[in-house]
């Protein structure tokens, strides 16, 4: 039989699988660039998103208003019904709730909803002045009434 002394430059086995191991693992870590990216798509998917939610959210927005004007006019046609009158314009809307409304409601820009009588276009109007709270304007900024309410994006 013939023996081989061991060489010291070689591991042994449990030393050499080891070290493979070692490596494998160094290697399981993304790198700078794949990260990186990965960070760039989120970042474009992101402003797209918030993008295309923006529009929704003047739509919901117009929507509410729309709403709110139908239930304010609706509790004031009730209020006459009940009393014979119209509610005067130095009672406010107020004198609605909580009778005719649970709470009286501020417009979906925090604005309040204005009451004139007589109205323009009939006995009583109930404005939103829109986004910027000023009469007039276009758009997200356009005024609703309970008589005429400009139409969705």
């Amino acid at each position: 039989m013939f023996f081989e002394p061991p060489c010291l430059n070689r591991l042994s086995h449990s030393q050499d699988a080891s070290r493979q191991k070692r490596r494998k693992n160094f290697r399981r870590g993304f790198s700078l660039i794949e990260v990186m990216v990965v960070v760039v798509i989120i970042a474009v998917l992101a402003g797209v998103v918030g993008f295309s939610v923006s529009g929704y959210t003047d739509r919901g927005r117009k929507t509410k208003a729309k709403a709110d004007l139908a239930t304010i006019a609706g509790a004031i046609k009730s209020y006459y019904g009940d009393h014979g009158r119209y509610p005067d314009p130095s009672e406010g809307l107020e004198v609605l709730a909580p009778d005719y409304l649970e709470q009286m409601v501020k417009d979906p820009w925090g604005g309040a909803y204005q009451y004139e009588l007589p109205g323009a276009e009939g006995p009583f109007d109930v404005i939103c002045f829109g986004a910027d709270g000023r009469e007039g304007g276009e758009g997200i900024e356009a005024d609703f009434t309970n008589w005429n309410q400009p139409e969705q994006p």
